[in-house]
């Protein structure tokens, strides 16, 4: 039998066991949190020191892209009509491999720096060689997504305007793109090419959670996202669903969230939980 002498040792034991634990846990969380930290912060910089590159290679595309539209309207526009039909076969198969060849080598430079940073954060073998087919299927989707967008601003424009103010109309969307176009896309890739490729590496390292992480200054939307954690094989938003901001607007994903960005402009991140 044990004596209260015993049970009194018995407990301060324990007590003490408990309180090593929770010191080592404390002490785990903020080693975790340093290395978030930096992990966070090197791949800031390494989307600030690649960003003028893809800017440049993007900047290409967009002025071939204008000046090939502004010559067709200007020499041979014959109704709308006759340019739908040119829309339709200028963003074909040969201007995706434009992209493909002039964004896709920085892009895959960037991804590769990346894969490697989530290596760093996490530990485990190199993740890049096992991650060649992923990259060049995300630089074919990412020249088709360029292309379809650029295909579908301009059919939808041919479709809402007066047939008789087409082509001025389209002069003002080239210029449009010729002013903004290159900066637009070189953030929504910048974010998208890095998150991207961070979260396949992430599975390749054996990841099973993610935490969205709003950047600096977020909207009202990426706000509410801000903290959210997943585990690797779920978005962090389903298509259609409504984001609800505190100030009561409202945003409907129009398609699954696996990865920032959130919308135009996101410049979130993700670290591994």
């Amino acid at each position: 039998m044990v004596g209260s002498r015993g049970f009194d040792h018995m407990r301060d034991t324990i007590n003490e066991a408990i309180d090593r634990l929770e010191g080592d846990s404390r002490e785990w969380r903020t080693a975790k949190n340093e290395v978030q930290r930096r992990s966070l912060q090197q791949r800031q910089r390494l989307a600030n020191s690649f960003r003028p590159l893809i800017r440049e290679a993007w900047q290409t595309i967009v002025k071939g892209e204008v000046r090939a539209i502004r010559s067709a309207v200007e020499r041979d526009f014959r109704g709308v009509s006759s340019f739908t039909s040119w829309v339709e076969g200028f963003y074909g198969p040969e201007f995706a491999e434009r992209i493909t060849k002039a964004v896709g080598p920085i892009v895959r430079s960037y991804q590769e720096q990346v894969a490697y940073s989530a290596q760093g954060e996490v530990g485990g073998d190199d993740p890049w060689p096992m991650l060649q087919n992923w990259v060049q299927a995300y630089i074919e989707a990412m020249a088709s997504r360029y292309a379809g967008y650029s295909q579908k601003q301009l059919i939808d424009l041919l479709e809402r305007v007066d047939p008789e103010k087409a082509a001025e109309e389209i002069l003002k969307l080239s210029e449009h793109w010729e002013e903004n176009r290159a900066d637009d896309s070189t953030t929504e890739e910048t974010t998208r090419a890095g998150q991207a490729i961070l979260r396949a590496a992430y599975a390749t390292l054996g990841v099973v959670a993610l935490r969205w992480i709003a950047d600096a200054d977020p909207c009202d939307f990426c706000s509410e996202v801000n903290g959210a954690v997943v585990t690797i094989a779920e978005p962090f938003a389903g298509e259609g669903i409504d984001i609800e901001a505190a100030s009561g607007a409202t945003m409907r994903i129009t398609q699954t969230i696996k990865h920032p960005p959130l919308h135009r402009g996101c410049e979130c991140q993700m670290v591994a939980e």
